[in-house]
């Protein structure tokens, strides 16, 4: 079983102070420009496994991870610019090289947040402000040498593959893909802290230096750190690369700009917001649409790509309420929760609303997406 613990404190923290800790921040590529994260540390598996170490000589790095795993939902809305140039910097990423030239003519769009939802590890040691795009040009330019490059990469993956062992070879591999979704998200959900620091250097409220500046999915994966899109885009690397097609949903409405996971779950789609349940809870775990508009983010202004011109709606219904008794959180305040991964059940301890009595435990079967008796 996998176990999420909530001091019953923090959770009405959390709750009191929901509009305070989301995502305020705006577009992700009108932000100042910044350095990635310092390196990982290493895992215990990098540490231990000599052959995962790069060789200094070495002229190319051989991905363990296959990054050509792009959401079918969101192909047709990238340019053949988009799809040449992603994959052409693979390439060069791998070998050390700054700069790729393309053939395609339609024009490049949206590779800088295809990069970040798909290729993550890019950021790891490309600075923004040397990343740059003209017709058919492609350059860029490292912090890092070549061994501290390989090295970048190495751990990078490492950590990845870490968080996506239960789901792919451990506990969890033969689980419900439900359950496994759940795994991930419980996982980056607990784990995460939202950085306020750099929300509050892009509203000019104070001084960072650029690499304390957390704002790609690689800082979400590596460090834990991050605002909004970092955590949306993270859960949703992490679902692809277990066989479950995700992207992410941008929207200006509500309290500002936000930028959430949307998930395919036997054959509907749905919301997951790992930010609004920062701290391990599951209030917004499969929402839907009208659950999204009742903060005030419309399903006719969500796009694709934060700040694009991509509309989700009308691709996408997004109202399949089968969660709705988990999400509404009918049961009383979430203490905490254990998934039973052998039986398909999330076992809640709660709280009553008026915070009399003892603290109760209540089974949710995900088999029938209801509560048992």
């Amino acid at each position: 079983m996998i176990y999420i613990k909530m001091n019953r404190s923090l959770i009405a923290i959390l709750f009191a102070m929901l509009i305070a800790i989301t995502c305020t921040a705006c577009r992700p590529e009108a932000l100042p420009s910044q350095l990635p994260t310092a390196a990982p540390t290493p895992t215990e598996q990098s540490t231990d496994s000599a052959a995962n170490t790069p060789d200094p000589q070495l002229s190319s790095y051989d991905y363990r991870i296959d990054y050509s795993i792009i959401p079918a939902a969101i192909m047709p809305e990238l340019t053949k610019a988009d799809k040449e140039a992603y994959f052409a910097i693979i390439d060069a990423f791998a070998n050390y090289e700054t700069s790729v030239t393309i053939a395609e003519t339609d024009g490049i769009q949206n590779l800088t947040e295809l990069l970040d939802l798909c290729f993550p590890v890019f950021f790891a040691n490309v600075y923004d402000s040397e990343f740059h795009i003209d017709e058919s040009t492609v350059e860029w330019s490292y912090n890092a040498d070549k061994t501290m490059h390989y090295k970048l990469m190495e751990d990078f993956e490492n950590i990845v593959l870490d968080k996506l062992y239960a789901v792919n070879e451990g506990d969890a591999k033969e689980a419900s893909p439900l359950m496994r979704m759940l795994v991930l998200y419980s996982q980056i959900t607990q784990d995460m802290q939202y950085d306020y620091p750099s929300q509050d250097f892009f509203h000019g409220e104070c001084e960072l230096t650029e690499n304390e500046y957390m704002n790609h999915t690689y800082d979400a994966l590596t460090s834990e750190r991050g605002v909004c899109w970092c955590y949306a885009r993270a859960y949703a690397f992490l679902l692809n690369h277990s066989g479950i097609e995700a992207l992410t949903v941008s929207c200006d409405g509500g309290i500002g700009h936000h930028e959430w996971t949307m998930f395919s779950y036997d054959g509907s789609w749905f919301f997951a917001d790992p930010t609004w349940d920062m701290g391990g809870t599951l209030s917004y775990f499969g929402i839907t649409a009208k659950n999204r508009e009742s903060s005030g983010y419309l399903l006719k202004n969500m796009k694709y790509f934060a700040g694009g011109t991509h509309p989700v709606a009308p691709d996408f219904t997004i109202d399949d309420a089968r969660f709705s008794e988990l999400i509404n959180g009918t049961y009383g305040w979430l203490m905490s929760y254990k998934l039973d991964i052998a039986n398909d059940i999330i076992k809640l301890k709660y709280q009553s609303y008026d915070g009399f009595g003892a603290a109760k435990t209540i089974e949710y079967d995900l088999k029938t997406c209801e509560f048992k008796n």
